[in-house]
Order: structure tokens, then C-alpha cells, then sequence
């Protein structure tokens, strides 16, 4: 008996060892950088099912592809056509320019099927054997063996501005073009028949449930305004009826059946149970286009675009919950605490026409929605100097907040002067800096505003006026205590203190820099360039007495756009590579050396920010990237957080009769601690409830229990760990 009993105790022991050490051996890695979101704007979208489909880029000749519904995608190919069609996960073909391509391995590889001197137009694959597709010179091409041979078919008409080839079946084909009208081939007849339009002036989304039945958008001018209509057709597109008419647009339509559809009218997305007749609507995205990419009776994707920005919208539980993914050149990010941040940006859209939006967050940085303001072209920075006030800035002018970002205001530049301001910076909520060019009736050239009332009233305190054609601009400023650092073009360091005011700095290079950063009145980094087609040049300068003097530091081959140090030798730097990949760098000796700890991102970054323990950065392609623990000053409390998650050895060990374990935080979490004996039964919970961040003890008292080995275990969110004390009495 006493041999079975010494051995379930040995069984014990190693179960509750085995625990112990797969408990540290994965525990959290925190500290950890984490993807919130990322998205690529597509030109085309094709799906074969509800997790597979294809996109081409918007910016370039990449062909991605999604495997999860649109949740995440990835590139597979360089791809410049206009059109894709996919008839299943592995076969596909791709139109649009002179060549005609088929892959078979899902878009990895592509095969020359077919060329054009004229170009290829829309494409339609029937199956695996029947191919139709437009050639721009007036024809339509057939194959029935896979492209090895093909039939053509005249069209007999202009090949201009053809949108889309449909195949009701294999003896009638449509083809239709948005402000002419439709065309119409039984077998590939010439000439082909031009459809009625009914005095329609744009057609769109052709779409047939049978043979005979189909459905198409059109507009009409009606009382000096257009509208808008979804039409019916039960005789192959020879006469139209009416199924609904709107003042706003009908983007996409999609019959699952004669009863069931759904439809995207500007910015709501609306569905019909009896054909049309009567419309619910399931939301409203003011201010957005939806347009539908697949919709099933499980699924539903949409995407949306308004002013420069695009997502994806993706439900999969009867419209109750939506997922999105933002598409957007972000330029900078500011968190007001853990949940509610902003993040700012913009670009340039058609005739070089600049645009720019602020966007909001209360969640983290998981979702976004655009925040309202009145600035106008990019916004390239935001600041909140406490919950309420904050600032934007960028080329529609500057303003600021009370009110947490809800209403903004314009700030006006002093008399006498002009300014286009880059950045912004303050020590509390009255004194601030801000950094750019002024002008006046005289000259321009550099310039530093201050205000010491949050913004009231502002003074040019220093300029620095171009010469030779140099164009100097201050892109950067940062205030330390009340030790402020600005930099810019052409090398530009300018530095103040109450003592010696402002100073320009001994140059130590002729490239533009475009940040600064101090994480005391000693320590302090500088980086710049630039990177384009024809060449790279990239600088990282560092200071230990204040700007005294400076170091380079050598093979620094990123492009740094923005820096944050938490102390003199821990810190982050954000950019891109010489490939325009977004990447995250840290060092650990103040930036002798770097650790890359995100690279190959599709965009560059462009900000960081840190708050309440956790850290964020941007950049383009709606890239946002949260890191969880961190270890920095809080300038406004002087608190220092936890870089990750900790428990520490009991003090003092071994103990009689009590003891107390610490235990660190980087984040608010629910905490559990547990004392267990050697045959793992739990003798106490000492703790189980929510802590805020920070470093924490809690006392555990023994005073009833005999001498011997015991065990504590914390559990923290994801984080566990396990540890022993011994009890000598």
C-alpha cells in the first residue's frame, strides 16, 4: 500500500513539474508587435467561394490573393491586367493588355495563351474548356479546348469602352458598354443586334438568374437632376421594367433568387425578400460607396471607398457583426489613452488634387471611423495635449480642439505673417512650439511659432529666410522640460533654452532631416534623408550632453521616419527599407545597434506613439501595429511601466511565517495568484481581481501551515508562471 501511495505522490510531482515547466517554457512573449490592420486597395476583386479570391492592386501590378474571406492577403504575382476570372481555387485567366494569360496553380504562374496587337478587353470563363473574351479590335474570341484554338467573332461595331462580357448561354452572348447600350450574338451571328436602351444614358452590372431573366443599373436625367433605377428584363434584355428608382446611386446588386437580393445605394446596404418591391435597410456607411464582391446566404463582402480611403467589410453571422479593414495612407498617430486615439493622413488623388482625413479609434486601434473636421487637403500631424484639447496640422491649414476632437476650430497665423506648419509640440497645456515656413511681404524660409496660452495667440520667435534657392523648412520639434530641438531641410538643428533662447547648431549634414527626439536633457537622436528612384541617403546622429556634440551612426540602412526612446538606451525607429517595405527597429544601447523587430510590411511606416503601456505605429495601406508592454516614462506623471509581464521570487525565501511576491504589469489585466502544496492542491488564492499597469506585492501568510515546499502560480491574461517557496519554521 505504502508502495502504490509513493508512487501516486511521484506521479503528482511530475505532472504538477510538467506543468510548471510548460508554463515558463510558453509563457507570453510579450512585447510583442501585432498587425491590427492592413489592406491593400484592389482595381479588381474575383472570388470562387467564400474564403477564396483573388485582388489586383491598385498601385501596382500585383496580383493578391485571400484564403480567409478577405481577412488577411498576400501577394502571389506581378500581374498588370485589367481583368481576372477565376473559375475554381487553381484555374484562371487574366485579360486587359496584349497578352492573354491562364494560370493552373492559383495565380503563382501564368501561361502565354494568346496574343493581341490591339489588346485584349473583358474576359468570361464558362468552364475549364469555353473562354470568351473581347479583342479591342472589334472581335470576340472563343475557345472550347482551353485556348489551344479559338473562333472569332465579329462585333461590327466601335470597340470602344467596353465594360463587361456576359454568357447567358452557349448560343447567346452579350456584350454591354455603359453609355451605348447592349449588344446581342446568338452563336456568334454577325452583325451583332444593338439592344434598346429606353432612353437610359448608363447601364451597369449586367447580371442573369436564367436564360431569359436578367437584371442591370441605369441612370436617366430627369427634372435637371439624374436618377437612378435597377431594371428587370424577361426577354434577354429586348425590353426593361422598372424594380426600384433612387435620387443616390445604385453601386451593386445581387439576386440569390427571383425573391431574395440585395443592393448597395451610396453608403446603405439594402435587401429585398419579394424581388425588389420593398427594401430594408440592414446599415448606413454615410459617405461611403459600398459596392458587393460576393454575397451568399452566409456571407457578405463589401467594399467602400470615399476620398482616398477604402475598406473591407465582411459579415458572417446573418449582418449582426462586421469586420473591417482599412486601406489609407496614414501619417501620424496619437492615443489620448489605451482605447481612444487618432490617427491622421492623406495623399494626392486625380490632377494632383490633395485630400486628407482624420480618423478616430476607441477600441485599441482595431477599428477606425473618420472623424469629422473642416482642414482640408493631407493632415500631417494630431496632438492632444490632455483629453480634450488637441491639435492637427497640415497643408489645409491648422486647427485645433476642446472638445476631444468632435468640433475643430481654425487657428489663424500672427499678423503680418503666413505659415505652412509640419509639426507640433507642447511642455503642458499652455506652452507649445510649432515647426514649418513662414512668409511675409519680404522673404520666407524656416520658421518656429510659439503660443503660452494653448493656441490663443502665436509669435514668430524664429526664422530662418531661404537663400540660394534652398527652400529651408523645419519638418520636426520636440520639447524636453523646456529645452526645445527643431530640424529640417539641409541639415537643419536649431535649439532653445531659457538661458542662450535660439540657436542654430554647427551643421552636420546637407540632408534633410526629418525628426528629433530627447529622452532627457543629455540624450537625444536625429534622423534624415532620403529615398527615391535614382539614389538613397540615410543619417542617425546621437548626442550624450545635450547637443553639445553630435555622432553618427554608421550603416543605417532604413529610411527612419519617426523615433521614440523610452529611456537613453531603449528605444524604437520606424520606416522603410531601400525596397519601401515597412520595417520596426530597436535598440537596446541607445542606438549603437538595432534589432529589426518587424520588417517586410507592404507600406512604409510613418509614426509612433506610445501611451499607458502600449505603443502604436502607422503607415501606409491602413498599416496600424500595436505592441503590448513596454517599458517608459509617462511625461506627464513621471510613472514608469513594465516592459513585459514578471513574477518575481518571494521575499524573503525561505520564509516564517509570511512572505511577499511582487509581480509586474505593462497593462491592466484580471490577476490570479494561487498557493499550491507538493501534491497540488490548492491551499489559497491570495488575488483574483482586476490590477491596474504597474508593479504590484501581494502577502501570503502561512502561519497555519507546517514547514516544507509550496507553490504560487500567476495567471494574468495570457501570462503564466510558476514558482516555489519553502516554509522553515
Amino acid at each position: 500500500m505504502k508502495t502504490i501511495q509513493k508512487a501516486a505522490i511521484t506521479l503528482i510531482f511530475s505532472i504538477f513539474y510538467l506543468l510548471i515547466s510548460f508554463v515558463n517554457g510558453y509563457a507570453q512573449d510579450t512585447g510583442q508587435w501585432e498587425i491590427l490592420n492592413e489592406y491593400e486597395s484592389f482595381s479588381t476583386i474575383d472570388f470562387v467561394n467564400a474564403e477564396i479570391g483573388w485582388g489586383l492592386s491598385l498601385s501596382n501590378n500585383t496580383l493578391f490573393k485571400t484564403e480567409d474571406g478577405g481577412e488577411s492577403w498576400f501577394s502571389i504575382s506581378e500581374k498588370g491586367s485589367r481583368f481576372i476570372d477565376f473559375i475554381n481555387e487553381n484555374v484562371g485567366w487574366s485579360s486587359g493588355g496584349r497578352i492573354l494569360f491562364k494560370t493552373e496553380d492559383g495565380g503563382e504562374t501564368w501561361i502565354t495563351k494568346k496574343t493581341s496587337e490591339s489588346g485584349f478587353g473583358p474576359i468570361c470563363v464558362v468552364n475549364e474548356s469555353t473562354i470568351y473574351v473581347v479583342d479591342e479590335g472589334s472581335k470576340v474570341l472563343k475557345t472550347i479546348d482551353g485556348g489551344l484554338n479559338w473562333i472569332v467573332y465579329y462585333l461590327g461595331v466601335s470597340d470602344d469602352g467596353f465594360r463587361e462580357l456576359v454568357v447567358i448561354n452557349p448560343s447567346v452572348l452579350l456584350i454591354w458598354e455603359s453609355m451605348r447600350g447592349i449588344f446581342r450574338s446568338v452563336d456568334g451571328s454577325y452583325p451583332w443586334q444593338n439592344l434598346p436602351k429606353h432612353n437610359y444614358d448608363f447601364l451597369g452590372g449586367l447580371q442573369f438568374i436564367n436564360d431569359s431573366t436578367g437584371y442591370i443599373t441605369a441612370r436617366k436625367y430627369i427634372s435637371n437632376s439624374h436618377e437612378y433605377f435597377l431594371l428587370e428584363t424577361r426577354d434577354t434584355c429586348s425590353t426593361w421594367s422598372v424594380i426600384m428608382q433612387s435620387e443616390k446611386k445604385i453601386s451593386s446588386f445581387k439576386y440569390l433568387d427571383p425573391d431574395t437580393v440585395y443592393a448597395t445605394i451610396g453608403g446603405t446596404l439594402m435587401k429585398s425578400i419579394d424581388g425588389g418591391i420593398s427594401w430594408e435597410a440592414l446599415f448606413d456607411l454615410d459617405g461611403w460607396r459600398l459596392n458587393m464582391i460576393y454575397c451568399s446566404r452566409e456571407k457578405l463582402y463589401i467594399r467602400a471607398n470615399t476620398n482616398g480611403a477604402w475598406l473591407w467589410l465582411s459579415t458572417f453571422d446573418d449582418f449582426n457583426t462586421w469586420r473591417t479593414k482599412i486601406s489609407y495612407p496614414f501619417h501620424d498617430v496619437f492615443f489620448i489613452n489605451k482605447n481612444k486615439g487618432f490617427a491622421a493622413g492623406g495623399g494626392y488623388g486625380f490632377h494632383q488634387s490633395p485630400w486628407g482625413n482624420l480618423w478616430l479609434t476607441e477600441d485599441g486601434g482595431i477599428t477606425w471611423s473618420m472623424n469629422t473636421n473642416t482642414l482640408g487637403g493631407i493632415i500631417k500631424s494630431c496632438i492632444f495635449v490632455n483629453d480634450s484639447e488637441g491639435f492637427i496640422l497640415g497643408g489645409g491649414g491648422f486647427q485645433k480642439t476642446t472638445d476631444g476632437g468632435n468640433n475643430w476650430e481654425t487657428v489663424t497665423s500672427p499678423d503680418g505673417y503666413s505659415w505652412s506648419i509640419n509639426d507640433i509640440c507642447f511642455i503642458n497645456t499652455k506652452i507649445g512650439w510649432l515647426s514649418g515656413i513662414y512668409s511675409d511681404s519680404l522673404s520666407s524660409g524656416a520658421a518656429i511659432f510659439s503660443t503660452s496660452n494653448y493656441g490663443e495667440n502665436w509669435d514668430l520667435v524664429w526664422k530662418y529666410p531661404d537663400t540660394d534657392m534652398n527652400s529651408y523648412s523645419l519638418y520636426s520639434i520636440h520639447a524636453i522640460n523646456t529645452t526645445v530641438w527643431a530640424v529640417g531641410e539641409s541639415g537643419l538643428i536649431v535649439k532653445y533654452t531659457e538661458q542662450d533662447q535660439w540657436q542654430l547648431q554647427t551643421g552636420y549634414t546637407d540632408l534633410p532631416l526629418n525628426d528629433v527626439f530627447f529622452s532627457d536633457e543629455d540624450h537625444g537622436w536625429i534622423t534624415g534623408g532620403y529615398l527615391n528612384d535614382q539614389d538613397f541617403q540615410s543619417i542617425l546622429l546621437k548626442t550624450r550632453d545635450g547637443g553639445s556634440n553630435w555622432q553618427e551612426i554608421p550603416d543605417i540602412n532604413y529610411q527612419i521616419n519617426d523615433m521614440f526612446f523610452a529611456d537613453s538606451l531603449h528605444g524604437w525607429a520606424v520606416g522603410n527599407d531601400t525596397s519601401d517595405y515597412g520595417m520596426i527597429i530597436e535598440t537596446y544601447d541607445g542606438g549603437e545597434n538595432w534589432t529589426t523587430q518587424v520588417d517586410d510590411l507592404s507600406a512604409p511606416l510613418t509614426a509612433i506613439h506610445f501611451k499607458d503601456g502600449f505603443g502604436w505605429s502607422v503607415g501606409g495601406k491602413g498599416l496600424v501595429l500595436r505592441y503590448d508592454g513596454l517599458t517608459w516614462v509617462d511625461q506627464s506623471t513621471g510613472k514608469t511601466y513594465p516592459d513585459k509581464f514578471n513574477l518575481s521570487q518571494n521575499y524573503p525565501n525561505p520564509f516564517n511565517p509570511s512572505t511577499k511576491i511582487k509581480f509586474a504589469l505593462p497593462k491592466p489585466e484580471n490577476v490570479k495568484i494561487d498557493v499550491y502544496n507538493t501534491l497540488g492542491q490548492k491551499i489559497e488564492t491570495l488575488l483574483n481581481q482586476q490590477m491596474k499597469a504597474g508593479h504590484h506585492e501581494v502577502e501570503f501568510n502561512a502561519q497555519n501551515l507546517s514547514s516544507g515546499l509550496y507553490y504560487y502560480r500567476i495567471e494574468a491574461g495570457e501570462f503564466q508562471d510558476v514558482k516555489k517557496m519553502i516554509l522553515l519554521k
